[in-house]
């Protein structure tokens, strides 16, 4: 009767998810200033939007060293799996902002996929060529690469339903942005595409303070936490103080989520410019910002809320479901506790499928049934328990026909995940294997096999790896072509 009643649960969450997904798609192209640093981790941070791709213009800094860092934020959230392209040069006397823009670190370095697309329009053009929905373009820099990729493909204007621009003259026809690239500006201003001039542009424009770099320290975000670390240097804590950094490109998103912040006026059939409310409390934006690093929680169809008390579940697991949760979040938990209760004990390897499905879906930065899966595990246990998670973190299921399961022809434990036009091979770390087969051993040797005792020592085990694997360090990544 408990699995039943477990299958119902997931069946129906599994439908909510997939009825629910309407996330907003995506194109950002950045010039790399600060501002961008913020503005695209508040977008990855909430739910409400799907990046399709990141590129790069010329501005704050160079198009290479802003590729650079966005692939070096890309890495340190674990979402290698982001298309990035590098745009080309426009500027020939950087802006005296460009020095203290190159000291701050975006995230650490890591083994990235090499680049499908070497060029900031051709990624454009393939991401609005294969797309069967309209694209938002958020401009964070000049308008060099979406102008690029529209005297490629003209035709593609038609399948983007509106570009959110920062540019913050007085005039249309001024700002840094638009001087960045003034051919570029002045070509996309003509197109029939509708465009949302965001500016800050009062006499006194509120300023990235203390009081905003603090919504950021948040040590359980890893998103936010980032931020903070980047911008809190002696150098850059500096540059707060003296009032030169502005609320910039992070009010693209901030209104998007929060238009009645914001003032409107129509300058042409297709230009509307977006001001920043004057007098407006930086409370009332303060409030927006956490609730973009604010990940929703995971609805539900069946509970009211998903039991998260300790006090709630059995008494060798309470005493871990609080540091589990602190430790790897609601997604986990959730999944962690839906897959053994389909698996009808607590299973090591229906663990590893867990983080393993969580661990491609942060890959790709995409929800719950966008993956479809190949699993090489078979179907002989321990290492089949493997499928039972992966299905339930990600929702690629054999009733959506969503997982395939084939016989392993090596030793290597692993899965392979597919997002659109991208596919990965996630593999266990040979070591880890080990380790797993060898306490194992010491478990048969001791309890012998799928005894009472064999099976209560098993869960333990489960347990401990659930707490002491690192979703984001257990695995090795490889690209895998045949799509």
């Amino acid at each position: 009767m408990n699995k039943i009643l477990a299958f119902i649960i997931l069946f129906f969450c599994f439908f909510f998810y997939a009825s629910a997904n309407d996330k907003t798609k995506i194109i950002i192209d950045t010039d790399g200033g600060a501002d961008d640093l913020r503005a695209i981790s508040l977008i990855l941070s909430s739910p409400k939007f799907e990046v399709e791709a990141i590129t790069t213009s010329d501005g704050v800094l160079s198009p290479e060293m802003a590729f650079k860092k966005v692939r070096n934020l890309l890495c340190s959230l674990n979402c290698q799996g982001i298309h990035t392209a590098c745009g080309r040069k426009t500027i020939t006397d950087p802006c005296f902002c460009r020095k203290i823009n190159e000291k701050i670190i975006w995230g650490d370095s890591c083994i990235f996929p090499d680049p499908k697309f070497f060029s900031s329009s051709a990624l454009i053009n393939q991401i609005l060529n294969e797309t069967s929905m309209p694209v938002i373009f958020f401009a964070m820099g000049s308008l060099t690469s979406l102008n690029d990729a529209l005297l490629l493909n003209p035709e593609n204007n038609e399948k983007i339903s509106k570009i959110i621009w920062y540019n913050g003259s007085h005039f249309l026809s001024g700002g840094f942005n638009y001087e960045s690239d003034t051919t570029a500006a002045i070509n996309i201003l003509k197109q029939t595409i509708p465009i949302l001039l965001v500016q800050n542009k009062d006499n006194s424009p509120i300023t990235f303070n203390e009081y905003f770099l603090n919504l950021y320290n948040q040590p359980d975000n890893l998103i936010a936490k980032n931020v903070f670390t980047a911008l809190s240097s002696p150098e850059v804590l500096s540059v707060i103080r003296s009032g030169h950094f502005k609320l910039w490109d992070e009010l693209l998103p901030i209104y998007f989520v929060s238009p009645e912040l914001f003032s409107e006026k129509k300058s042409g059939q297709f230009i509307t410019e977006v001001q920043l409310l004057p007098n407006i409390e930086q409370q009332k934006i303060g409030e927006c910002i956490n609730k973009l690093l604010t990940t929703e929680s995971e609805q539900n169809i069946v509970f009211n809320k998903f039991p998260m008390a300790s006090g709630m579940y059995t008494t060798d697991f309470k005493l871990h479901t609080d540091s589990i949760l602190k430790k790897y979040g609601e997604r986990e938990f959730r999944a962690g506790v839906l897959a053994n209760e389909l698996h009808g004990h607590l299973g090591v390897y229906a663990i590893i499928g867990v983080k393993m499905g969580i661990r491609a879906l942060n890959y790709f930065h995409c929800d719950i049934d966008e993956l479809t899966v190949t699993s090489y595990t078979g179907n002989t246990p321990p290492v089949s328990c493997m499928n039972d998670g992966i299905q339930v973190s990600t929702g690629a299921t054999l009733g959506h026909g969503l997982i395939t399961v084939i016989n392993p022809e090596t030793d290597h434990v692993m899965a392979a995940f597919y997002h659109e036009n991208s596919g990965i091979k996630i593999s266990l770390k040979k070591e880890i294997v080990a380790q797993i087969q060898n306490d194992f051993n010491i478990i048969i040797a001791k309890n012998g096999l799928f005894t009472d005792e064999y099976w209560h020592q098993i869960r333990l085990l489960a347990i401990k790896y659930w707490l002491e694997f690192d979703r984001n360090k257990i695995f090795d990544i490889k690209n895998y072509s045949e799509l």
